[in-house]
């Protein structure tokens, strides 16, 4: 957000306290110890060297302003990237079948236009709207009664829990000392996603208004907040359903996602300097900046596909109608309106907020507070689980699962144990109705209804075990919390006993999880059980724990990678949600679908299908026959991308999926200028200097894939 109203150049526009999410990840392979500014991280070893373990940490850095940017490191201590969200493949020619102009105003979707005033919280705002607009789609609010609070979003963000006993205390974003700075603190849409999906909020703008339009109001809306009883941080009027994040480079993606959900989050670079304005237009190109360089948060809630109006040209017609956060009135923009060009380069990290009723679910057994900062990463599957307790005074029936993925189209199992006796989550039963597997499309934050609810007794322990698949040659990525050092803005607590990950054939505490000869606190996964109170009567009538199997091996259920020669991909399929009853302004398929497992038999067209865990013993996730298919099947590459930008001297991972999983060293990578980029065996991109080259991959068959490679120059440096 700006300084002031009338100082918006370049060298004095920054929004305070934007918190952007780098969007790319590189999965590096070693099966080497790497020791990097103390950072030793050393893969486990498997069956086959196609596949290893890793930590991939984030590092959080302050910009000018209180700008707050983070990167990712691998084990070498390198920057590291690769597109986390799948490129649609000629979304801009399947876009033809949208509409070429549409505007959600016009089927009363959005809600007015709001004021942040004096503060940084523009990624508050945006969530909000985006919030809103879903509600309204959805029939659970109407035009008139959807206007939630920014500033409760804001302030929990930032306000650290006092109760000792709450399972998420001593999560907290770091800058939570001075209630006076919160609104200024920034964040974005992953901080919203983490903390709407703690069940903070929404609650109504009438329960804590946002007023900032001065600074004396800004200190009245602190002392406000101040005041209010720490359980008002729990008051709910929706709860967050799904954040799904969608490649800007996928218009069409984007235009479904607005006539879906009535609008999309989105961030930018904002610069005055770039803005045309007329007495009926206003509209914005970059064509410099880019996504590093994002300072700001809107919601775009439509589009024309032949706008072509801006202070410089494009280079191609089409523009996303944006929703602005700083009044009708603002000095930049048509009654709080404006367009920004399909073609700016520093748009970034767009999503949607889907709300369910606050009802749905009223207990939310959890332990990450402030979401994922860290991750796993490997080539093979990943097996992790939360052991909770029941410690309401009531039964629960849990029926839904609550996660995070960080790459679309990432295939899934949840399992449920009930009566966990040991110091591993499979020490219990298995509740084999529960089982639930499907694909999420999107990375964000999914919940997941399952098959059939575990009914959980009174103090009973039980565990939920997830498995994220690695199927056609993607890595798998598991958000977790992470450690606590001072490169990550925020700060973790964790017992033992509570979170794991299976790995080298065997389940790992997360509080010590050794990965080579080095040995981290990770603190938790991010694995959230959803569930309702029921009263004994209710709990007996739906008891699964009875006439099930014996108490589980030590490992995961065997995967779908086991019942075929490479690790299949389950399908998303068309299925009624139990929440759809909440919804009957919409009928879409949802993002998050159960999908049936891998089996012989096919279910129905249509249906939803679950696959049953077999009550033989389990069997090792790591071990599968993907790992034996790169050895010896045809070896294939699809690119995500085309083209890629990178800034010099940065560093990028080829867009690419290579099919079988673990066949990148069957590849050869080769520069046509090394002097603008150059390529190691990996993949990996570095940009060296300004300008235009090709990347060559040559295939084991003698085939020939080319990626173009735009080198732009680096962000220059603010004058302090």
């Amino acid at each position: 957000m700006e300084q002031s109203v009338t100082s918006l150049g370049i060298s004095y526009f920054t929004e305070r306290g934007l918190f952007l999410k780098k969007h790319t990840i590189t999965a590096v392979l070693i099966t080497v110890a790497l020791t990097v500014s103390g950072f030793n991280c050393v893969p486990y070893t498997q069956a086959s060297d196609t596949s290893t373990l890793s930590i991939i940490r984030r590092i959080d850095t302050k910009g000018t302003g209180g700008l707050i940017h983070s990167r990712y490191i691998d084990e070498d201590g390198e920057e590291v990237s690769i597109e986390t969200h799948s490129s649609k493949t000629g979304s801009r020619r399947r876009a033809a079948a949208l509409p070429s102009s549409y505007d959600s105003r016009e089927y009363d979707l959005v809600t007015p236009i709001r004021n942040q005033g004096v503060t940084g919280s523009c990624w508050s705002f945006a969530a909000i709207k985006a919030l809103e607009s879903d509600s309204i789609r959805q029939a659970l609010v109407s035009l008139n009664t959807a206007d939630f609070s920014e500033s409760h979003l804001v302030w929990y963000a930032y306000d650290p829990l006092s109760d000792i006993t709450d399972s998420l205390y001593g999560d907290c974003l770091t800058d939570s000392s001075d209630p006076d700075s919160y609104y200024n603190l920034g964040g974005n849409a992953y901080i919203a996603s983490f903390i709407l999906a703690n069940w903070w909020g929404v609650v109504s703008e009438s329960a804590a208004p946002f007023s900032a339009g001065s600074s004396q109001e800004l200190k009245q809306m602190v002392s406000d907040m101040s005041q209010k009883p720490d359980t008002f941080r729990t008051q709910s009027e929706l709860h967050l359903k799904e954040v799904n994040f969608y490649d800007t480079d996928d218009i069409a993606g984007i235009k479904k996602a607005v006539m879906e959900h009535g609008s999309v989050d989105i961030s930018l670079y904002f610069d005055s300097s770039n803005m045309y304005h007329d007495d009926t237009v206003t509209s914005a190109y970059e064509h410099k900046r880019t996504a590093d360089d994002a300072n700001h948060c809107v919601t775009i809630i439509g589009w024309d596909d032949i706008f072509n109006q801006y202070s410089r040209e494009a280079p191609g017609k089409g523009a996303w109608l944006i929703a602005g956060s700083y009044g009708e009135n603002y000095k930049y923009s048509t009654n709080g309106y404006y367009w920004v060009s399909y073609y700016d380069t520093s748009l970034c990290e767009a999503c949607t907020f889907e709300a369910e009723p606050a009802d749905r679910y009223d207990t939310n057994f959890q332990y990450d507070g402030i979401g994922w900062g860290n991750m796993f990463y490997d080539s093979s599957d990943i097996s992790f689980a939360n052991i909770f307790t029941n410690d309401t005074d009531n039964a629960c029936s849990i029926g839904a699962a609550g996660f995070y993925t960080y790459t679309d189209d990432q295939p899934y199992q949840i399992q449920v144990y009930r009566h966990i006796t040991g110091t591993r989550p499979t020490s219990g039963t298995l509740i084999s109705q529960c089982t639930t597997s499907g694909t999420a499309k999107h990375a964000g934050y999914h919940t997941v209804s399952l098959t059939t609810p575990a009914a959980i007794a009174t103090g009973e322990s039980f565990s939920l075990v997830m498995t994220y698949y690695a199927g056609n040659g993607n890595q798998v990525y598991v958000p977790i919390e992470g450690s606590n050092d001072s490169s990550t803005l925020a700060t973790y607590h964790s017992s033992t006993g509570q979170s794991f990950l299976y790995t080298d054939g065997k389940w790992m505490d997360n509080t010590s999880c050794t990965i080579g000869h080095k040995t981290y606190n990770m603190n938790n996964v991010c694995l959230k059980a959803l569930g309702n109170k029921i009263s004994g009567t209710e709990y007996d009538a739906v008891d699964n724990w009875k006439n099930t199997e014996a108490p589980s091996s030590a490992s995961p259920s065997a995967t779908p990678a086991q019942t075929g020669s490479a690790a299949p991909v389950p399908s998303a399929v068309s299925s009624p949600d139990p929440a759809a009853s909440h919804t009957p302004a919409i009928s879409r398929t949802p993002a998050v679908s159960p999908a049936p497992a891998a089996s012989s038999s096919a279910a129905p067209s249509g249906s939803a299908s679950t696959s049953p865990s077999s009550s033989s013993a389990p069997s090792d996730p790591s071990v599968s026959d993907t790992q034996t298919s790169a050895k010896s099947g045809t070896v294939t590459v699809k690119l995500k991308k085309k083209t890629i930008r990178i800034k010099k001297g940065r560093s990028k991972k080829l867009p690419i999926i290579v099919t079988p999983s673990g066949s990148y060293r069957k590849l050869t990578f080769q520069s046509k200028n090394k002097r603008i980029a150059s390529v190691n065996k990996k993949g990996k991109v570095k940009a060296k200097k300004k300008g235009t080259t090709k990347i060559t991959i040559r295939l084991p068959n003698g085939k020939k894939k080319t990626i173009k490679v735009i080198v732009m120059r680096a962000a220059r440096k603010k004058a302090k």
